[in-house]
């Protein structure tokens, strides 16, 4: 196959381009070589002969003349000429004969056509060349030499094929010849043949016949070359498109700034005549605007083609904007409307226009009339939005190619050709002058530009490829790439205003609407930040005085709805009644003893999990989870071996067994339990050997009841669906965590139709289902070290044997670990500057990548009715602390707070957050601590350690702007006990307590108390009850320890021995970490108490750590 390609600098010459008198000039380059010059005239040929009749005309000849107006921009005879030549010629001739074709030309231009054949009557054969067994020879001529007499020719064979074409040359009168009767030719040439031809009316040579029709047919079947083509230039729209006229919108409306819709555009036809401005590595000559980009805004709309841009300045409210890029003579063109804090009524119509768009894309289908988008169209507006009807253009597009607007391919109701495949169409879907009423204005935000439009206008268009099979997907047609869902379109940059919704009179579909509002939202996220910044204009510099006032507002709030609530539904919930615990069955009778057992002797079963001791020459049977421990105590002459149990009176141990929990509870006040046998035994092998049997069942059993506990909130996943006949996005070489297997699971992460499938490079598979997604973050990478996308689920998966709420997805942009060698550089070391200008491009490209890969895992989600929404950390909003072990960065997110850089990871939903509370909130501090208290009070409270104080002001607006309870105070609290009080207590929200006295509802108890609230004696009476209750739980806690210290010194002895004995077998880089916590942990304590102490010493403000839930405050 040829390739219609230029020679590097190639430029058209004088003639070329503009037409000279003489048809000079000699710079004129045809980028089609001879080989496809006839491969496509063979094709006019075959078409020509076959439907000569039926669409042709019954033309005994066909004549085109190449010279047309410098004003007309598009026509049947540039695109002809540019599928033939590939170069804009001027004062050309071409004929087809029935067994010849005619080139006749100037000089300058004849000098390029010379390669397509031979002379002709001024001296040569011709080139023969085979078209369906017959010959077709191309013969070049001028015009200019011999006073016209090559003209006067051509009109002669023009007759003669007409005698010839008719049987009998005898017969008179003129034949029929095709051409092209709409476009009119200008220039030298053109004036001598209409002289010469068709000739005067009273004798005419021929009669002309418009063949238009069957010329489009032709030229929208693109051949290989003129695909390439096309498919080029459609990139080319999309990149100038997004990185050019997109993002100048966005710079303008970030940096608040003023410019003319005619000076937005010229900057992006500058980029057009130079693509370098964008390093965009296409030869500049190679490509043109296809027509002077149009950008409208201010409610002033027009979605015709002929659309023309005006000098009025650019407004923030909706931006119809569209631009056509031709490549080498062939065309793409885009158009999207961007919405700015669009009211709900645009909102609604634009997720219409999304809709009945797609409905069109998928009517247009290998043998489909073109008639068919129009009928899907309205068809699919009259069965979902019958209101926009009566604002939908009556041609949905045309045939695009050499010529931008093909009128005999038009998209609407009159059409009879069908699509077929290799043909490109212009998709264009838009609604006109929709009305925008009051009520639709108020709605709007505050401040919002687009409230103030009257009526407003909706335009969507796209290049579409005809596929060759009928069931490829939409994504597959699309030729630009510019994403048209809403979210992607539609900017938020104001303030969220009131709006008139009623809130308990929802339909289905204001529901949906606010789950696009969402999705619009998260994905606003990944937009730039710059624009997410405007949101907390003007909210920085609060006082403490002004935030502890809106704190307490906000309190008091939420508070008066959750008692209304709580009176509704009522706050204390069912309490499942519990069933008869199930009691340990070893074996159910003497015939299941093992037969080897020996009298006398400990024995070990450690298939049904049971110890056999001898007690009075019997064996009687023990459950591995009845025992608490084993200790071998030093051995004299004897051996010995102490089993203790788990009875009442001592505390289990977080390793206890459940089932043994629940049966001490039950039983402990009325049955007697065994505390501990102590076996001796002369001989030391069989205690000894008894002893590792029994560690080793205990391990068993403690890692069985471990794995079930895990396992115990697993829920069973759906299987996933994967795509097929469709793109399958994909984003490879990602690392995941946690890891699969070994040190670092790398491979390749796909979005399917209804979940997300990672493939490592050992072909292990882990599937995360759309609908287990609880939360979907994207985090750029800026100064970490990782660009990544991270998902916090709602239920567990198991990975690696181990459960996983939690899952990652990274690639490392910079080596964690540094080469340190040769460190010092100087400050203008040139290999340091390109190291780093790499990594900025690394950076780059990997960030969009992973955002594009966010972008279509949520379109995929969405197209198969899945909401998925992804998040992306504020840059602005992070704060360093210490949610585990080490200090990290910790960013508020429009979902929720999280630290996902590093393991393990830290993610906290909004929704899921009942109340934030920090401590150790001291003037004089440096550090403070952040409790994070979960609706759900079974649930422990979570908790940053060491947040750097300078960080407090920044977090406290950020929990107003999101509408979480917060308070603070220098005191640490014991949390389980406060959570269990609050549980309790029925009237916990309510401002009114049982005996209708009145109390600080809810979280407000920790709010500080405020300069001269109570008298002196009610501070006294307090402190005075509080210093009675502390001493009573003292004495009972000294009378209990009396009381236990025979116990506890026995407990201490078994531990003693335990660490020496038993958990030296036993000791892991697990109790490693525990160890170390606890001392971390001791550290904290001790830094605290030295604080509490400096407060103590103070005369105001109470001092030391409080124990227990905090007292009830009555009010006055």
């Amino acid at each position: 196959m040829a390739t219609d390609t230029q020679p590097a600098g190639a430029t058209s010459g004088p003639e070329g381009m503009n037409g000279s008198s003489d048809g000079g000039g000699g710079g004129v380059v045809c980028t089609v070589d001879k080989a496809l010059f006839l491969e496509r005239m063979r094709r006019i040929y075959k078409s020509w002969k076959r439907q000569k009749t039926s669409t042709w005309g019954n033309a005994s000849a066909l004549a085109f003349v190449f010279g047309g107006s410098t004003d007309v921009t598009y026509s049947k005879s540039l695109a002809l000429m540019y599928h033939l030549f590939g170069a804009e010629l001027q004062h050309v001739l071409l004929v087809l004969l029935p067994d010849k074709v005619l080139i006749v030309a100037g000089a300058g231009t004849h000098q390029a056509l010379r390669a397509y054949g031979a002379e002709g009557s001024n001296g040569g054969g011709g080139v023969k060349s085979e078209e369906d067994g017959g010959d077709l020879q191309v013969v070049v001529s001028r015009w200019d030499e011999g006073e016209g007499q090559t003209l006067t020719e051509t009109v002669e064979e023009i007759r003669a094929s007409g005698k010839a074409g008719s049987g009998n040359e005898s017969v008179e009168g003129p034949s029929k010849v095709g051409g092209l009767t709409k476009d009119k030719a200008e220039g030298p040439l053109a004036e001598r043949w209409k002289k010469l031809f068709p000739g005067p009316a009273d004798a005419p040579v021929a009669e002309i016949v418009d063949v238009a029709a069957p010329m489009g047919l032709l030229l929208a079947l693109k051949d290989e070359v003129a695909a390439k083509n096309m498919e080029v230039a459609a990139r080319i729209t999309s990149k100038v498109f997004k990185k050019c006229l997109v993002q100048r919108i966005e710079d303008v409306i970030d940096e608040d700034a003023s410019i003319r819709h005619d000076a937005l555009a010229e900057e992006v036809e500058s980029v057009v005549r130079d693509p370098s401005k964008i390093d965009l590595k296409v030869p500049k000559e190679d490509m043109e605007s296809c027509y002077f980009p149009i950008v409208q805004s201010g409610g002033e709309y027009d979605i015709k083609a002929s659309a023309e841009t005006t000098s009025k300045p650019l407004q923030q409210d909706i931006i119809l904007c569209s631009m056509g890029v031709s490549y080498r003579g062939y065309c793409a063109n885009v158009a999207r409307t961007i919405l700015i804090d669009p009211p709900k009524k645009v909102q609604e119509a634009y997720k219409a226009l999304a809709s009945t768009f797609e409905a069109c894309l998928d009517a247009m289908r290998p043998g489909e009339p073109l008639k068919a988008v129009q009928e899907a169209c309205r068809a699919h507006l009259e069965k979902r939005h019958p209101e926009y009807l009566p604002f939908l253009p009556k041609t949905l597009g045309s045939c695009i190619g050499a010529e931008f607007r093909d009128p005999t391919l038009l998209l609407n109701a009159k059409a009879v050709a069908t699509f077929k495949p290799r043909m490109y169409f212009n998709l264009v879907v838009g609604f006109q002058n929709v009305p925008l009423t009051p009520q639709d204005r108020k709605r709007a935000k505050a401040g919002a530009a687009a409230a103030k439009l009257e009526h407003f206008s909706l335009l969507l268009a796209d290049t579409v490829r005809i596929p060759e099979s009928g069931s490829a997907s939409l994504d597959e047609k699309l030729v630009t790439r510019y994403d048209y869902q809403l979210a992607k379109v539609m900017w938020e940059i104001g303030e969220e205003g009131e709006g008139e919704d009623d809130q308990d009179g929802e339909d289905e579909g204001e529901h949906r609407s606010r789950q696009d509002a969402a999705s619009a939202r998260a994905i606003a996220n990944i937009l730039p930040s710059r624009l997410r910044e405007r949101k907390r204009e003007g909210e920085d510099g609060l006082s403490q005085g002004e935030i502890d006032k809106q704190m307490k507002a906000l309190l008091l709030r939420k508070m008066k709805e959750r008692a209304e609530k709580a009176g509704k539904s009522g706050r204390k919930e069912a309490v499942e009644e519990e069933g008869e615990v199930e009691e340990i069955q070893a074996y159910r009778s003497t015939e299941q003893y093992p037969r080897d057992m020996r009298a006398n002797q400990v024995f070990v079963d450690m298939e049904r999990e049971a110890v056999l001791l001898p007690i009075h020459g019997m064996h009687v049977p023990f459950h591995i989870a009845t025992i608490k421990n084993v200790v071998q105590p030093e051995p004299d002459a004897a051996a010995y071996l102490r089993i203790n149990f788990y009875s009442p009176g001592q505390t289990l141990g977080k390793d206890a067994p459940g089932i043994m929990s629940k049966l001490v509870q039950a039983h402990g006040q009325k049955a007697g339990f065994v505390k501990e046998m102590l076996f001796r035994s002369l001989e030391h092998r069989n205690l000894n050997n008894a002893y590792r049997l029994i560690q080793e069942l205990r391990k068993r059993a403690r890692q069985r009841e471990k794995d079930a506990k895990e396992e115990a909130d697993l829920v069973e996943q759906e299987k996933i669906v994967l795509l097929k006949n469709q793109r399958v996005h994909k984003l490879q070489d990602v690392v995941m965590r946690p890891h699969i297997s070994g040190r670092k699971t790398m491979g390749t992460l796909e979005a399917h139709a209804n979940g997300l499938r990672f493939r490592s490079k050992k072909q292990e598979v882990v599937d995360i289902m759309y609908a287990n997604v609880r939360n979907a973050i994207f985090q750029p990478c800026y100064s970490d070290l990782n660009v990544l996308i991270h998902f916090h689920l709602k239920d567990p998966i198991m990975i690696n044997k181990k459960k996983a709420q939690d899952v990652q997805f990274y690639t490392e942009v910079v080596e964690s670990v540094i080469n340190m060698e040769g460190a010092r550089r100087s400050t203008y070391d040139p290999d340091e500057i390109e190291e780093e200008q790499r990594e900025r491009v690394l950076k780059k490209r990997l960030n969009d990548l992973f955002k594009d890969f966010a972008q279509r895992v949520q379109q995929v989600a969405q197209a198969h009715d899945h909401l998925l929404e992804f998040d992306a950390p504020y840059r602005d909003l992070a704060f360093s602390g210490t949610p585990h072990r080490e200090m990290v960065t910790v960013h508020f997110s429009a979902q929720c707070i999280m630290s996902v850089s590093e393991a393990p990871f830290f993610v906290v939903p909004l929704d899921d957050i009942e109340h934030v509370h920090f401590e150790r909130v001291m003037p004089s501090g440096k550090n403070l601590d952040m409790v994070i208290i979960l609706k759900d009070f079974d649930k422990e409270p979570l908790t940053i350690n060491s947040i750097p104080r300078e960080h407090f002001v920044k977090i406290e607006q950020t929990l107003l702007d999101v509408e979480v309870t917060f308070t603070y105070g220098m005191q640490s609290w014991k949390w389980k006990e406060v959570l269990a009080g609050a549980k309790e207590d029925e009237d916990f929200y309510s401002s009114v307590d049982s005996d209708g006295s009145e109390k600080d509802p809810g979280w407000a108890i920790f709010l500080p108390k405020e300069a001269g609230e109570g008298s002196d004696s009610e501070e006294d009476e307090d402190e005075d009850s509080e210093f009675e209750a502390n001493s009573e739980s003292e004495e009972d806690e000294e009378d209990e320890e009396d009381e236990s210290d025979f116990e506890e010194e026995e407990e201490e002895e078994e531990s003693e021995s335990d660490f020496d004995e038993e958990e030296e077998d036993d000791y892991s880089d697990a109790d490693w970490e525990k160890q170390e916590k606890r001392l971390m942990a001791e550290d904290r304590m001790k830094d605290r108490g030295m604080e509490e102490e400096e407060t103590r010493k103070r005369p105001k403000g109470g001092g030391g750590s409080r124990r227990g839930p905090p007292p009830k405050r009555s009010r006055r």
